[in-house]
C-alpha cells in the first residue's frame, strides 16, 4: 500500500524541512512525496535533494492556490493512498504504518481521519471532536482537516478534483472549506469515511494576534465556510449554531473589554452569512 502524499508550498522552508526530517523518520516506508511548488523561486531543490534517496520526491510547480495544488499533484499520484499535509505540518513516526494498518483491517472504509495537535503539548489545535467514529456531513466540520485526511485513491477517482474556487489562494472571497466540501463530496457518493481522534498530525496552532490581517483571514475562512455550507444544503439548524457562535464569542469579547477579539469573532460571523447568501455555483 503506497501513499502518495501531496503536499503544495508557498513561502516556507524551515517547515518544509521539518516536514521532511519526520518524514524520513516514518515506520512505514512505501510513500513518495509530490511537492508543489508555488514559489517565484526556484528556493526548495537544495532542500529536497538531501532526501532523495529516502523517499520518492515527485516536483511540479503550479500558480499560487492551495486546491490547485492538490489538483495536479492528483494528476502525478501513483499510490492507494492519497494524503494531502500542509507544509507547516509534521507526521508522528508511526502515523503512516497506522493508517496503514487500519485501511488494510477495515477494506468497507474509503478512507480515515485524524486531529491536528500543536508541536508542544498535543494540545488540540482546531475544535476536533474528542469521538471516534464514521463522518457524515454535519460531523465533517469537527472530524477533518486536509492534513488529516487519508483517502483510498478509488474514492479520489470517484469524486474528482479539489473545487478550485474554494481554499487559500483561489483569488475567490472563499478563503477556505475546501477539503470540508471535498469530503462531503465524497460521502455523496457513498464513500465511508472514519474518524479516529487518536491519529494526531502536528500542526502550529494559530498565534491569537487579533491584528488587521486576522480579522480579514477570519471573513474569508468564515465567508468559505457559509458557502460552502448553503452549496451543499445542510440542515438549517446546524447552519444556525455556525452562525450563532462566532456571534456569541463577540458578545462575550465585548464584555469583557477585548475589543480586537470582538472585531474578529465579528468578522467570522460577517463571513459566513456573507458566504450564505453568495450565488450558488453548480457543484463539481
Amino acid at each position: 500500500m503506497r501513499f502518495s502524499l501531496i503536499l503544495g508550498t508557498l513561502g516556507r522552508t524551515h517547515e518544509l524541512e521539518r516536514f521532511l526530517q519526520h518524514l524520513e523518520a516514518q515506520e512505514y516506508g512505501d510513500v513518495e512525496l509530490i511537492v508543489v511548488d508555488q514559489n517565484p523561486t526556484d528556493r526548495l531543490t537544495p532542500i529536497l535533494s538531501a532526501y532523495q534517496s529516502s523517499f520518492r520526491i515527485v516536483m511540479a510547480r503550479a500558480r499560487p492556490g492551495l486546491s490547485r495544488a492538490r489538483n495536479l499533484g492528483l494528476t502525478l499520484a501513483s499510490g492507494e493512498v492519497i494524503a494531502f499535509p500542509d507544509d507547516d505540518c509534521a507526521y508522528p513516526r508511526s502515523l503512516l504504518r497506522r493508517v496503514a494498518e487500519w485501511l488494510r483491517s477495515n477494506p468497507e472504509f474509503e478512507g480515515i481521519c485524524g486531529r491536528t495537535v500543536d508541536f508542544q503539548g498535543g494540545r488540540k489545535s482546531w475544535d476536533f471532536s474528542d469521538s471516534a467514529g464514521e463522518i457524515d456531513p454535519l460531523g465533517v466540520w469537527r472530524m477533518a482537516a486536509a492534513a488529516t485526511m487519508f483517502l483510498r485513491r478509488g474514492m479520489i477517482a470517484r469524486t474528482g478534483a479539489f473545487d478550485e474556487t474554494l481554499g487559500l489562494g483561489a483569488g475567490t472571497p472563499w478563503g477556505s472549506a475546501e477539503e470540508t466540501d471535498y469530503l462531503i463530496r465524497c460521502l455523496e457518493r457513498n464513500g465511508r469515511i472514519y474518524y479516529d481522534p487518536t491519529l494526531e498530525v502536528l500542526h502550529p496552532t494559530p498565534t491569537a494576534r487579533y491584528d488587521q490581517d486576522t480579522v480579514r483571514r477570519g471573513y474569508t475562512y468564515g465567508r468559505g465556510m457559509g458557502h460552502v455550507m448553503r452549496l451543499h444544503g445542510l440542515a438549517t439548524g446546524f447552519v444556525f449554531l455556525r452562525f450563532i457562535r462566532p456571534l456569541g464569542g463577540c458578545s462575550i469579547s465585548l464584555l469583557t473589554g477585548r475589543l480586537s477579539k470582538a472585531r474578529y469573532h465579528g468578522a467570522v460571523f460577517k463571513g459566513r452569512i456573507r458566504g450564505w447568501l453568495d450565488p450558488i455555483r453548480t457543484k463539481t
